[in-house]
């Protein structure tokens, strides 16, 4: 006998008596035993040796834990685990029959029987991502055929081995935590698995929705997407790259909503699938319900919930269209004809044809058209977020035009050709489409363009142009000339340019990195074409955010302004330069009138601009003037009723003003657009925390992990707003186990996650320690930044931590004389936090009469936390039982009032 199986059987001991093994391959050797106690049959499997090197078997033990609590029709439960550290090993129980891949060996399908085993698979991937548990690894192999059943096995396997190895790596290989985790995630079979897992990027319950699209392919066409490639390297070059045929020209018979539900399931990128499984069944079993092919009829209790679940949709989107007509805006762009508006329009993104790599160039092209649709006066375009959330959608036009609440829409393809001399040529078909007063829908117009690329803008005019024809807008020659206007003439430059926006866009327009990435791409547009105004008015934002937010670099700060300027100088009265000037003064140089002056002549500029009405919603709200921002909230929501940070900026203001109840909903609502947007789910929590909830507090949280990457949802609570305190148990010990990379490389953030969290869990050694490390940091970057309020609080909570008291209550102080320097910013978000901040320093350096009196003032200038969330957070322990604590938190003249009248402080 081999040791291998000496060792198993040693493991095992008398609990289990092994009959054969059965095979296996990539992540486990199988076997089957006979459980001893309860005389029956389980299958054993052992992780490949590779897999287990280095596997912590209790954290192993642990995640395997959370995998066992799957218990679901469609899924094959864990048992129990064992085996420690060199030999792991769980066990499941043994199921009669034979797996997918099995049957596939034995010929096609019929797809009924095809339909009936891809629905029973989605409602497990359902059932499991409500619970949190991703597969990572869905395949024929892993989908046992018990009788008419279909069941998946192996859930939570591949997260399990990750996590246990992640969880005994430290550094000292020279990887950090995080490159684990990253490793970690790309376990999984290569044929199946979703681009960013290839990739080794993090993965969410999306990347199983991109398997079973893998799967739904293989069992309609009767062939794999990729099956021309053999090699695992081909198989994932394939996976990040190319897009396979369109399953309808295989698979003959398949009704056109199945096939484009699983071509969606392909996307590249995971906002484009659709957006959970409940989503996949819902159109699964609405393409089924016409008959077409082979109905399936779904169990009773499943048909009452996706009935229920339709009828929350329908009711949804029947108050997102009334609250739209509500907050309908008043202000119309002079010129370009008069009488009532044409109509609304919503340009959807353009279908790229081509390469996948060329995607970028067809956003582009999209996000040209709407620039110059929306400057035609009675044209009311529907703005970029909500038109773009229709991507591969299979909706009707009339369903589309009907949720956006427009009466045109305007699709198209881009593809680029090869011309000659190794030119290259686009390829663009648009069509105009008018949903009538009965619903139906008419082409108004459609052409095909195909032009050099160098012809590109001239394209992008006509287009414009015809469209407001189209539509009975009369344009006169300057309407006509401005529509003909060019970002540049340079394709290399427009390229450059283009890819700098989809950099951005993959981030959110939030993330560290984005940002960083699309810094570069916008630099070489510039050096391609000075001339570009769009161009430098992003690099001034870019720049700004950077400073503001990360790297307080002068060069980032005087690179901020310059951009700027640049535009300015180029467009004395475009849009471009006065947005980036008001994002200047609001983020780099805080001066809040200069900033709503600029953006104010942006408006001006740009009546149809969602980003200035939303940055003017911010402004107000920064000026304490509620009733504007919530005004202004409004009208971006107009402007695109589906636009997710929209939303989010109205739920945070709503939640300023106790208004928590319409916060909660607009964050959910926001949430159902934009599932991995953290600021949101962060939003949710704060909600919960207003109300003195903590345990909701905490399922909220939870939501955020299944939605969006582990690391990031860290990183967000644990070091914006203060808020790691609402984490607990594994998450709390996986946020001090990030790196400092997870904080965009700031080694000061890192740090001081570490000073306040272990505070807050009563280690005051640890804390002090981390405070050591970190209030040197955070004195050079007040050195860097002297004037930077905010930074000075959070160098007094560090000196605080470290037991500096005296030098804490300085800084303290020094931060409230540069917040009270600046009273047109009283009300603004970044100094309620920082009066919050330095009172929590005040009260950590033991000194509460000014602890309290700043907690009276953060409260006054509407901080986020209010009383509720105050007595929760644990800064705040030690004062509980002190009557000025009550005082202070009573001492708000605005409690219990709704501020949105006649200001805020």
């Amino acid at each position: 006998m081999s040791n291998f199986n000496d060792r198993l059987r040693e493991s095992l001991g008398h609990a289990f008596t092994i009959e054969r093994e059965l095979g296996g391959g990539g992540m486990s050797r199988v076997f089957l035993a006979q459980e001893t106690a309860l005389n029956r049959r389980v299958v054993v499997k052992v992780l490949a040796p590779e897999l287990a090197e280095g596997l912590s078997s209790e954290r192993f033990a642990r995640e395997i834990a959370m995998a066992a609590t799957l218990q679901d029709p469609h899924i094959v439960p864990v048992l129990t685990a064992g085996g420690g550290d060199m030999l792991p090993w769980y066990t499941m129980p043994f199921i009669e029959g034979e797996s997918l891949r099995a049957r596939l060996a034995e010929g096609v399908l019929p797809r009924a029987d095809a339909l009936r085993i891809l629905r029973e698979v989605a409602m497990a991937l359902e059932y499991a991502h409500g619970r949190g548990v991703i597969h990572r690894d869905i395949k024929p192999e892993n989908i046992l055929l018990a009788g008419r059943t279909a069941v998946v096995t192996d859930f939570g396997i591949a997260k399990a081995v990750s996590a246990a190895r992640t969880a005994t790596r430290a550094p000292a290989d020279g990887r950090s935590a995080a490159a684990l985790t990253r490793a970690g995630q790309s376990l999984g079979t290569p044929a199946y698995m979703a681009p960013e897992q290839a990739a080794g990027d993090h993965v969410d319950h999306r990347a199983d929705l991109y398997a079973w699209g893998v799967l739904a392919y293989e069992l309609l066409a009767g062939r794999h997407p990729f099956a021309d490639r053999q090699t695992v390297q081909q198989l994932i070059a394939a996976h990040l790259s190319v897009t396979p045929p369109a399953l309808e020209t295989l698979a003959s018979g398949v009704p056109p909503a199945v096939s484009a539900l699983v071509m969606r399931c392909l996307a590249k990128e995971p906002e484009l699938r659709p957006a959970s499984a409940s989503d996949v069944i819902e159109q699964l079993d609405a393409a089924m319900s016409a008959g077409a092919v082979g109905a399936i009829t779904a169990p009773s209790s499943v048909s009452t919930t996706t009935a229920r679940r339709s009828t929350r949709l329908v009711v949804g989107a029947a108050l997102a269209l009334v609250l739209g007509a509500a907050s309908w805006y008043s202000a119309r762009s002079a010129g370009n004809g008069d009488g009532a508006p044409a109509g609304r329009l919503a340009v959807l993104a353009f279908e790229n044809l081509g390469d996948s790599a060329d995607a970028y160039f067809a956003d582009g092209m999209t996000d040209a058209i709407r620039g110059k649709l929306t400057a035609v006066g009675r044209v009311e375009v529907i703005a970029r977020a909500s038109s773009r959330l229709y991507a591969g959608s299979t909706k009707s036009p009339k369903e589309i035009a009907g949720e956006l609440g427009a009466r045109y829409l305007l699709t198209g393809t881009v593809r680029f050709a090869p011309g000659p001399n190794g030119s290259k040529r686009v390829q663009v078909s648009p069509a105009l489409v008018e949903i009538g007063d009965d619903g139906a829908a008419k082409n108004r117009w459609e052409q095909p363009f195909n032009a050099d690329v160098a012809d590109v803008f001239t394209v992008q005019g006509e287009i414009a142009a015809k469209v407001a024809d189209a539509m009975r807008v009369a344009l006169d020659p300057a309407g006509r000339t401005r529509l003909a206007r060019a970002v540049t003439r340079n394709p290399d430059a427009y390229d450059a340019y283009l890819r700098a926006e989809a950099a951005w866009d993959a981030g959110g327009r939030t993330d560290f990195t984005s940002l960083q990435r699309a810094r570069p791409l916008y630099i070489a547009a510039l050096a391609l074409d000075s001339g570009m105004v769009e161009a430098w008015g992003a690099l001034s934002r870019v720049n700004g955010f950077l400073y503001a937010n990360t790297l307080p670099v002068d060069s980032l700060r005087v690179g901020a302004k310059e951009a700027a300027k640049r535009a300015l100088q180029l467009d004395p009265q475009g849009v471009d330069g006065h947005r980036a000037m008001g994002s200047y003064y609001r983020t780099v140089e805080p001066d809040l009138l200069k900033a709503r002056e600029s953006l104010e002549q942006a408006r001006r500029a740009a009546p149809q601009d969602v980003n200035v009405a939303s940055d003017l919603s911010n402004i107000a709200s920064d000026l304490g003037i509620f009733d504007e921002a919530l005004a202004f909230s409004n009208t971006a929501r107009a402007l695109d009723p589906r636009n997710a940070r929209v939303l989010q900026t109205r739920s945070r203001i709503l939640l300023r003003v106790a208004r928590l109840d319409e916060a909660r909903e607009a964050a959910v609502a926001g949430l159902a657009l934009s599932p991995t947007n953290l600021q949101l789910h962060q939003l949710r929590v704060m909600v919960e925390l207003a109300r003195g909830d903590l345990a909701a507090a905490r399922i909220a949280v939870s939501a955020a992990f299944r939605d969006a990457p582990r690391d990031r949802v860290l990183a967000q609570f644990g070091n914006y707003w203060d808020m790691g305190w609402v984490l607990t148990g594994d998450d709390e010990r996986d946020l001090l186990a990030l790196t400092r990379e997870a904080f965009g490389g700031g080694a000061s953030s890192w740090l001081t996650v570490h000073a306040t969290q272990r505070a807050w869990r009563g280690d005051s050694a640890g804390a002090r320690a981390a405070a050591d490390s970190a209030w040197p940091l955070r004195a050079a970057e007040v050195a860097a930044v002297p004037g930077d309020a905010q930074r000075q609080a959070l160098l007094g909570l560090m000196l605080a931590h470290a037991g500096r008291s005296a030098e804490a209550v300085k800084a303290v102080q020094a931060a409230m004389t540069l917040v009270n320097a600046n009273p047109q910013a009283r009300a603004s978000l970044i100094s309620s936090y920082t009066v919050y901040t330095a009172a929590r320093a005040a009260l950590a350096a033991g000194d509460r009469a000014l602890a309290f009196a700043l907690l009276r003032d953060a409260r006054e200038r509407h901080y986020l936390a209010n009383p509720a969330w105050v007595r929760l957070d644990p800064s705040w322990r030690s004062a509980l039982q002190d009557p000025g604590f009550e005082q202070a938190l009573r001492g708000d003249a605005g409690l219990g009032t709704d501020p949105t009248r006649g200001g805020g402080g």
